[in-house]
């Protein structure tokens, strides 16, 4: 960050700087921060209405109020012709789906590329419908939740809470998908109604944590896929199919009662880790050539 005692209006080093490196300086510490050279010389003061980079956190802020009247108030004296190149959102698990849906519009109507959303989750379960996720342009999702601990709470109790998704996104441009302690539904084993079956230019998908809930098996099939990492996923699914012509990484941790299933001719690197329930790990994750049609 910059000293308060710096001379704004000389030859500073920052100043000197390329635009594009300035914004992401000032991108790292939020836009709350950001905002503050503004104050220190006329040259900086309308700066921030135009960077690529937002990053909103209610955890600056005292109060959910307080927080969703700042987020207004940026999106409104933001100039409106720059580009939103990535968003990151870490909020609180009761802030409205309204709050919500009026950044990810904002978001998705500037031709936004990444984006994070990270729910704070305290004492209760959040239904987040994934219908809000709509966009021509978005190349990055990272949707995911997290807790907030507090003294006197044990892991386990944490893990009882839910982020529950629903409906399915349209997000032609999707190339980089990590989900992160979801609930997901997905009641079809058909490759063409899946849930990641609409993200046509899919190549690196991470499920961390997940709870996948529907049909007894859940299946994969992707033409580009090229990474993929399935760690600790849980629910009432049996067993995994990937089928992915393009697979070149495949990364698979956590538990051992799931069975899978895999074609990928071009494999190059396979990892396993985590504890096997059976003595022979080829019981649970099986190669066979399975048809892409």
């Amino acid at each position: 960050m910059m000293d308060r005692g710096m001379n704004l209006e000389g030859d500073d080093r920052l100043s000197s700087l390329p635009e594009d490196l300035i914004y992401k300086i000032l991108s790292y510490n939020g836009i709350k921060r950001a905002i503050k050279p503004s104050t220190l010389a006329s040259k900086w003061r309308y700066m921030w209405t135009a960077m690529p980079f937002l990053d909103f956190s209610s955890e600056d802020f005292s109060t959910l109020t307080k927080f969703s009247a700042f987020v207004a108030n940026v999106l409104s004296l933001r100039d409106n012709q720059a580009q939103v190149y990535s968003i990151k959102l870490r909020f609180v698990g009761d802030v409205s789906q309204d709050f919500v849906k009026q950044i990810m519009d904002y978001a998705f109507s500037h031709n936004i590329q990444r984006l994070d959303v990270t729910c704070l989750l305290e004492d209760h379960s959040v239904e987040l419908p994934l219908s809000l996720f709509g966009s021509q342009s978005l190349k990055h999702l990272s949707l995911k939740r997290d807790f907030i601990v507090r003294w006197g709470e044990s892991e386990n109790f944490l893990f009882s809470y839910d982020l529950t998704t629903t409906s399915t996104w349209e997000l032609p441009a999707l190339t980089s998908l990590c989900l992160g302690d979801l609930t997901l539904c997905d009641d079809s084993t058909d490759k063409h109604s899946g849930l990641f079956s609409k993200y046509l230019n899919l190549k690196n998908l991470t499920l961390r944590g997940c709870k996948f809930i529907g049909s007894s098996g859940l299946c994969i099939w992707h033409p580009l896929l090229a990474d993929l990492t399935i760690y600790s996923v849980h629910g009432n699914k049996n067993f995994f199919i990937v089928v992915a012509l393009q697979l070149k990484n495949l990364n698979i941790g956590g538990y051992w009662k799931l069975q899978y299933l895999v074609s990928a001719p071009e494999l190059a690197s396979l990892r396993f880790s985590g504890g096997a329930r059976t003595k022979d790990r080829r019981d649970v994750c099986r190669s066979e050539k399975l048809p892409l049609r």
